[in-house]
């Protein structure tokens, strides 16, 4: 998600929210408060929250002190306090209640004298499956696991779970430090790790070579998939290409996973009945490799991509170093934007509609695209760099910010103020409050879908350039932050009080 809000303050019970409290206790010992521990923050004062993600059922923070809290969804020990307990309240991550406040060693405290850098959970896109897996680098660059490990997605060598964080050992990493980790998958999970030398390692479920190892074989150690220049990886860049974004995702037991190198070459490996990895066909992939159609193909000429969907029902986005756009894979539910509801194995033209009229031109500017997903259900949202809101596929809930609630955000409408929308498959603008369009600045869709795809509980949210939030979509459980439960299908200010 995308807020850094102070923790720590709890007010008084508001009329329509409450903070929460973390307890801090190695911060109270730390040479901050004229103790020993490590755990001072750089301008000494109270901590904060500098990441935080969600994923069904659970919410994981580091603080700026180094601490990591976890709460919800406990049954395998993911809330890392030696027990597998459910958690209604933040719990510090490393040993029990008691042993955090005793702090006497580091074998109960397992971060008694650790500072974590960051953090990881990788159910943060699954569809109602609260069984995840939990992962921190420490500043020295060690990894630290603990939670689900029915794939040996822990990389600790075995496939039993663990309540308190585990240290992977540096050996399966060639003595390298660990400098980016990526977690994802619920019941079937996978783990990715980037090294300071530049190499890709994973371990986990691997039914659809989702690890890019070059076989469909669990690994319960990281196993090297990508490597520098002649280090014996599966897929061995070139002299001085480097990995600059990784991707990965799975629904259920399909996976899949993405890079993008400095040469501007896309890598994919995974699950490909619907055609995502840009490769002309929908043959599975066991290891990286290089997308043979479109942007990042040949000598490589992307410049980002996004992945949308799932890892069953998958799609990309891919941005050239030409300024132009490119989409492939899953497009059931005109989440390509492209005019079409036809699945593709070759890149497509997305493209924007403003007042129902096709711009008839590539999607050019966009500074990032965001997916929802649930079972085969999908939609897409667009930014631009100047600061304008793009949006395809489902409009359940009024999710997409249209006026109304309806399957697709591009059904067609003639709305009273002279605005139509049309059925044609492409990127439509949304409805937005006056002072929003030209002002966004960020986009988070967030929900669930049922197994079946019956239901749908999706919500999306904004910031503005202005500092606005504003969101739309699911009503149930006073979600606006409001007393009225109702749904909103135009972006609006939640009460705050």
């Amino acid at each position: 998600f995308f807020f850094h809000a102070q923790a720590g303050i709890r007010d008084s019970v508001a009329s329509r929210g409450l903070g929460d409290v973390y307890k801090r206790q190695d911060w109270y010992r730390s040479t901050d408060h004229g103790g020993t521990g490590v755990h001072n923050t750089p301008d000494g004062k109270a901590p904060k929250v500098i990441k935080y993600q969600a994923g069904y059922e659970t919410g994981l923070v580091l603080m700026n002190n180094g601490e990591v809290y976890h709460w919800g969804y406990g049954g395998h020990g993911q809330n890392g306090d030696a027990s597998n307990s459910t958690r209604s309240f933040t719990q510090r991550v490393g040993g029990t209640y008691q042993e955090i406040y005793d702090a006497t060693n580091t074998s109960t405290h397992v971060w008694r004298d650790l500072r974590m850098a960051d953090v990881h959970l990788s159910n943060w896109a699954c569809q109602g499956d609260s069984t995840h897996h939990c992962g921190a680098i420490d500043e020295n660059g060690d990894v630290w696991m603990w939670g689900y490990n029915g794939y040996g997605q822990l990389g600790i060598g075995s496939t039993s779970n663990q309540n308190r964080p585990q240290k992977i050992n540096n050996a399966f990493f060639n003595i390298q430090k660990v400098r980016d980790m990526w977690l994802c998958g619920g019941s079937y999970g996978s783990s990715y790790f980037l090294t300071a030398q530049g190499r890709i390692y994973s371990c986990g479920y691997n039914g659809y070579g989702q690890l890019g190892i070059n076989s469909t074989s669990q690994a319960t150690a990281p196993l090297l998939a990508i490597s520098e220049n002649g280090g014996g990886g599966h897929l061995e860049l070139g002299v001085g290409e480097t990995i600059t974004k990784f991707w990965c995702d799975e629904r259920g037991s399909y996976g899949r996973a993405c890079c993008l190198t400095s040469d501007g070459k896309i890598y994919t490996t995974g699950y490909n009945t619907r055609g995502w990895a840009m490769s002309g066909t929908t043959s599975q992939q066991n290891k990286f490799t290089q997308a043979s159609l479109g942007y990042g193909s040949g000598t490589g000429s992307a410049a980002n991509f996004w992945l949308i969907g799932n890892g069953e029902y998958g799609s990309i986005y891919v941005k050239g170093q030409d300024g132009n756009m490119q989409a492939c894979g899953s497009n059931n539910n005109y989440q390509l934007c492209n005019g079409s509801s036809s699945n593709t194995n070759a890149p497509v033209i997305p493209q924007f509609s403003v007042g129902g009229t096709n711009l008839g031109v590539s999607m050019k500017d966009v500074k990032g695209v965001w997916g929802m997903s649930g079972y085969d259900y999908h939609n897409v949202f667009i930014l631009t760099n100047g600061g304008h809101m793009f949006v395809g596929g489902r409009n359940n809930r009024g999710s997409s910010s249209m006026g109304w609630s309806a399957d697709y955000a591009n059904a067609s409408q003639d709305r009273q103020n002279g605005v139509e929308d049309r059925s044609n498959g492409y990127a439509q603008m949304p409805r937005l409050m006056n002072d929003c369009q030209g002002h966004i600045r960020s986009i988070r869709p967030f929900g669930y879908t049922s197994n079946d795809g019956s239901s749908h509980y999706w919500r999306c949210s904004i910031i503005t350039d202005r500092n606005r939030f504003l969101h739309c979509g699911y009503e149930s459980h006073y979600m606006d932050g409001s007393m009225r439960n109702h749904r909103e299908h135009i972006m609006s200010p939640p009460p705050i009080g």
